[in-house]
């Protein structure tokens, strides 16, 4: 780790470029698994200082909060489609086919505290 600070040139260096690369690492986690990174950010703040890392903490906390947040928008919506399911056999009297969440249900939000992440390319869609 020395020798890395080392080639950096300072731990300031060190912890903004670890920090655009936890960026990209969160980002690109579609499943919302921040286990290896909070173990790593542990570590770091041992040898940087709480003070040092504490952007990093958040830009993970946001992840996680995003997980929880997709969770419960997930669960919301697939209560919704059940309750419309019966009314709508109630009204018919007839079988329905079932309405699956991943065919009427697509969002996937990410929580991103501005000011704690680093600045982002901008992406065409």
């Amino acid at each position: 780790l020395s020798m890395l600070v080392g080639i950096y040139g300072s731990k300031e260096l060190f912890v903004n470029e670890y920090r655009v690369l936890l960026a990209d690492k969160l980002l690109a986690n579609l499943e919302y698994d921040t286990d290896r990174e909070v173990h790593t950010l542990e570590l770091l703040k041992l040898r940087f200082g709480e003070e040092s890392m504490h952007q990093c903490e958040i830009m993970i906390k946001d992840i996680d909060d995003s997980k929880r947040i997709n969770s419960n928008l997930r669960s919301t919506a697939a209560t919704a489609l059940i309750a419309e399911e019966r009314k709508k056999r109630m009204s018919h009297r007839k079988e329905g086919i079932r309405t699956h969440l991943s065919d009427e249900f697509v969002v996937d939000a990410s929580i991103v505290s501005h000011v704690f992440w680093p600045e982002m390319e901008k992406n065409d869609l």
